[in-house]
């Protein structure tokens, strides 16, 4: 990782956990915040990803997976931003399909990482395994809209203190 990526990782980390601890002082209001930090988040994922696709990758083995990739999340972001203001059921299970789906993978990783003899494989599972309790508390306090809140700032949280420690670890490849 270079001097500027770690620069902006840290910036991105500490906005993120300030972000989440204002949406925590304000509950009420934190579910359009988290609805809309999702739908930015999906569109300009969506929108870099067929960026990349349009100037690189259209020409790549496997450049069609990344163009379905760009449409897949830019779909899902305008999508995610046309019940912003409408019903919260929808908002708290798209936070589950999230979670769900991000701990999955993240486990799989980590189990695969581990047949292959990785070290970082315990980051990536505790990632998961804390992935899938988010998203099964999400499932248990599905009622409560304040407590959704408070879990997805959790799991902002959580991520911003994974990319700060992901930023300060050592990487054992020496970058020139």
């Amino acid at each position: 990782m270079s001097s500027m990526q770690r620069i902006q990782n840290i910036v991105i980390g500490l906005i993120t956990i300030a972000v989440s601890i204002f949406m925590m002082s304000l509950p009420e209001r934190g579910y359009q915040l988290a609805a809309l930090i999702i739908s930015i988040s999906f569109t300009v994922s969506g929108l870099r990803t067929l960026l990349y696709y349009f100037t690189m990758s259209r020409f790549m083995v496997g450049g069609k997976r990344i163009l379905f990739r760009g449409l897949i999340l830019l779909d899902l972001g305008l999508f995610t931003s046309t019940f912003i203001n409408s019903s919260k059921f929808y908002m708290i299970l798209y936070i589950v399909i999230i979670h769900a789906i991000a701990g999955a993978i993240a486990t799989l990783k980590g189990r695969q990482a581990k047949q292959n003899g990785a070290p970082s494989w315990k980051l990536s599972m505790v990632y998961g395994v804390v992935n899938l309790l988010m998203a099964l508390f999400c499932i248990i306090f599905i009622q409560s809209t304040d407590m959704i809140v408070y879990i997805y700032c959790a799991g902002l949280i959580y991520s911003a203190v994974m990319r700060l420690y992901s930023v300060f670890r050592r990487t054992e490849i020496v970058y020139v």
